[in-house]
Order: structure tokens, then sequence, then C-alpha cells
């Protein structure tokens, strides 16, 4: 389990055709975990931690680090992954606790949608995006594309503070 979720965090930091949206992998992964143990079977759990995926990639854009083979947003970089880093420990931590099949299938429903698009463009390739949805150029807190001035920064410091909320969650 641990390989499986250090390989997705890995394969997600690679992720996006121009930039990295890895600023919220932890917080996927929290909110997977949640909904996977109130679910009545992993498949469910799935499903849910999935469509959670979907929701708050609409709420926020992930941080962005790494653009157009470059690091950006140094000043940010050490607390998105120190963050993620420290989230998905939490997570792996509450499942070797308790070996919830729901709970796991619920982080790893939240981190497929990210998982797949890594796969699409590291191994088959293809330059778009397989969900819509991660070519978006809006959301619900910032209306601007993260191309524009200073944007990408602003999205790293809300990631923060919600990765800073999500990190308080107890399972």
């Amino acid at each position: 389990m641990k390989r499986v979720l250090v390989a997705m965090v890995m394969v997600a930091a690679l992720s996006g055709s121009r930039a990295v949206w890895a600023g919220d992998i932890g917080v996927h992964a929290k909110i997977g975990g949640l909904l996977g143990k109130s679910s009545g079977n992993a498949r469910e759990a799935f499903f849910k931690g999935f469509i959670s995926h979907i929701a708050f990639d609409y709420v926020i854009y992930g941080s962005v680090v790494f653009s157009e083979g470059e690091f950006i947003n140094d000043e940010t970089i050490p607390l998105t992954v120190g963050l993620n880093l420290i989230e998905l420990r939490q997570v792996w931590k509450h499942y070797k606790k308790t070996k919830d099949k729901k709970f796991l299938s619920g982080v790893l429903g939240a981190m497929a949608p990210d998982l797949i698009e890594v796969i699409n463009k590291f191994i088959f390739g293809r330059d778009k995006f397989v969900f819509g949805w991660h070519n978006r150029q809006s959301t619900l807190l910032v209306k601007e594309p993260t191309s524009a001035e200073g944007v990408s920064k602003k999205v790293n410091y809300i990631n923060a503070g919600i990765g800073i909320v999500m990190y308080q969650v107890k399972f």
C-alpha cells in the first residue's frame, strides 16, 4: 500500500502537459478516505472518492510548482510538498492501523483521476487530457487561468490554507 501511495504521488507530480498540479493530492486522498469510511462497500467508496476529486477540482486549481520545464513559485514548494507528504502519511498510518478496505478504496478513487492523466501522458504519449475538467480555465474560488499574472502563486497559498485545515481533520 505504501508503495502504491508513493508511486501515485510521484506520478501525479508529473501530470499535466505544461504544469504540475500536485498541490492537492494529499487533500484528495484525505477526502477520499473520509468518504470511503462512511461508504457501504469498497465499490461505493471508490466512486465517492472519484466524484470528490471532480468536485474539489472545480473548487480550486491544484498548486503549480513546475511549468514549462522549470520550477516556479519557489517559496511555496516546501510548504506544498510538505503538506502533501504529511497528509499522505496520515492516510497511510490510518490504513496501516485499520486495514479498512473501504477507506483505501475511497483514497484510491480520489487519486485515480490524476493517475489516469499521467498514464495517458507518459505511457500513451497523449497531450490531451482524459478528463476535460483538468484543463479548466476557472474555478469557483479563482476565476482566472493559472497562466495569468500571479494567479498560480495565489492558488498555491489558498491550497496551503486548505491543506492546513485538512491536516487537522482526523479519521
